[in-house]
């Protein structure tokens, strides 16, 4: 009868210790990547970008450098993992940039998750060919109204308009007012701030 008990806690000594020996949670991993195409995975020639900063938060607010191994891989050990986290990537060199899909400089990771954060050169558009459309407002009825619904100007306009004294070419009206009715209409619809638009 005692070898009995003796064997049921000397196995349940043994599974105590196998549990609680192992470090149950995983760490995260953030990589970092150059983006050349701005579509958010990680293409065959795109490589890891070195030198950024990745910083997390946890809910209490205390911040956690996570460690960097020099190739554009960050982690933090499940071992400082207590709650959801927010992570933040900081120190872009000049000429890169935030990416423009998936997770980008700021976002949210459970314990255990690895995540590809892609950086970006910037927009891939040409700017001598390139417009700036902006919206123009006009109050009312739009029946009968040839006032500026949207303007654009060429992208490397510097300067003040022709029409108002100086020596930037004047914009271009690209639709009234009559023709596409509320502009605001327009901008909560399509929730822009801003259009980079080619020319053809």
């Amino acid at each position: 009868m005692k070898i009995i008990a003796l064997r049921k806690v000397v196995s349940i000594s043994v599974l105590l210790t196998l549990l609680f020996s192992f470090d149950l949670s995983g760490q995260i991993t953030v990589m970092t990547f150059l983006d050349l195409n701005n579509n958010g995975v990680q293409d065959e020639e795109e490589e890891l970008v070195t030198g950024l900063t990745v910083t997390a938060t946890d809910a209490n607010g205390n911040e956690i450098l996570l460690l960097d191994d020099g190739h554009g891989t960050f982690t933090l050990p499940g071992e400082l993992i207590t709650t959801r986290l927010r992570v933040r990537v900081t120190g872009y060199a000049p000429g890169l940039l935030p990416g423009v899909a998936c997770p980008t400089s700021v976002f949210y990771v459970q314990d255990g998750e690895s995540v590809l954060v892609p950086v970006s050169t910037g927009p891939s558009y040409n700017i001598v060919t390139s417009r700036i459309l902006i919206p123009c407002y006009d109050g009312g009825p739009a029946e009968g109204k040839a006032t500026p619904a949207f303007v654009s100007f060429p992208y490397g306009v510097d300067g003040i308009a022709q029409s108002k004294g100086g020596s930037e070419t004047d914009p271009e009206i690209d639709a009234t007012t009559e023709q596409i009715g509320s502009t605001w209409g327009w901008l909560t619809k399509i929730r822009i701030k801003g259009l980079l638009l080619p020319r053809s």
